[in-house]
């Protein structure tokens, strides 16, 4: 496994995150520009916002299925590496690679300082690429 490796799962893992949060964009935007609907027709443009609105969430859910299943793939490939790594710094990994988090999220999740997770992230960097080269 290499860093590049990693950062790609990385990427994909805050894209997945963007994706779902423009769709909650979306969501909100459309509750709160849709009319009631009561059955009776209106001569307004909140049809065609809403069928935008259709659209875009669509085009994004498709993008979100895409992501998922390049990041399963990735994941599937590099877990077993990760896994192998002693627990604090496999667990930092994931978060920070296939999670996508901060250092600072992981910190305050963990109990950790910021510090002492960056060097469990650097040492299992270290680790798995050593791993890598050694196979």
């Amino acid at each position: 496994m290499t860093i590049e490796e990693l950062n790609r799962l990385r990427y994909l893992a805050i894209e997945v995150v963007r994706v779902n949060e423009q769709i909650e964009r979306l969501r909100t935007y459309v509750q709160r520009t849709s009319p009631g609907f009561d059955g009776m027709p209106h001569g307004t443009a909140y049809h065609d916002a809403f069928a935008e609105y259709v659209a875009n969430v669509d085009q994004y859910l498709d993008l979100r299925v895409e992501l998922a299943g390049k990041m399963q793939e990735e994941i599937i490939s590099l877990s077993t590496e990760i896994m192998s790594l002693p627990k604090p710094q496999a667990d930092t990994l994931w978060k920070y690679y296939a999670e996508g988090k901060g250092i600072r999220r992981i910190a305050r999740e963990m109990h950790y300082d910021k510090r002492h997770v960056y060097r469990l992230l650097r040492q299992g960097e270290h680790n798995v690429t050593t791993m890598s080269l050694k196979s």
